[in-house]
C-alpha cells in the first residue's frame, strides 16, 4: 500500500477546477461566468501549494484578460477575507496567503456578494 502522502498527493491532483464561459449578451456585450473549485487545505502540502497557486495565476490571467467586459467569478474554496467571517474571528493562514482567490478577487476591484 501507497505512504498516505503519496494518497494525499493523488487526491490533489484532482481536487480542483476551472470553468469559464463566455456568454454574448444584449448588444453584443460579453459576460463571463467562472467557475472555481479550490483544493483543501491548500498550504498542507507541496502539491497542494502548487495547484493552489495554479488556481490563483489562472484566475489572475483570466480576470486580467477579460478585465474590460462583464464577469462574475463564482467560487468553493473555503476562504474568507474577513476576519469575521471565521467562527473563530481570524482568519486562517490560507486566507491571506500569496495565493488567496478572495484577496485576488479584491485586488482586481471584484465584489463579493456574501458581504454586500
Amino acid at each position: 500500500m501507497a505512504p498516505e502522502a503519496n494518497l494525499d498527493e493523488e487526491r490533489a491532483r484532482h481536487a480542483t477546477f476551472l470553468l469559464h464561459m463566455r456568454i454574448r449578451v444584449v448588444h453584443e456585450s460579453i459576460l463571463n461566468l467562472v467557475a472555481v473549485y479550490g483544493v483543501s487545505a491548500p498550504l498542507r502540502i507541496a502539491p497542494k501549494q502548487k495547484i493552489n497557486a495554479d488556481v490563483h495565476y489562472s484566475v489572475k490571467s483570466l480576470c486580467e484578460d477579460t478585465q474590460h467586459e462583464y464577469s462574475i467569478v463564482m467560487e468553493d474554496l473555503d476562504t474568507v477575507t474577513r476576519d469575521k467571517d471565521r467562527p473563530k474571528g481570524k482568519m486562517e493562514d490560507y486566507d491571506t496567503s500569496a495565493f488567496a482567490i478572495g484577496s485576488l478577487l479584491e485586488s482586481l476591484k471584484f465584489s463579493d456578494c456574501g458581504t454586500m
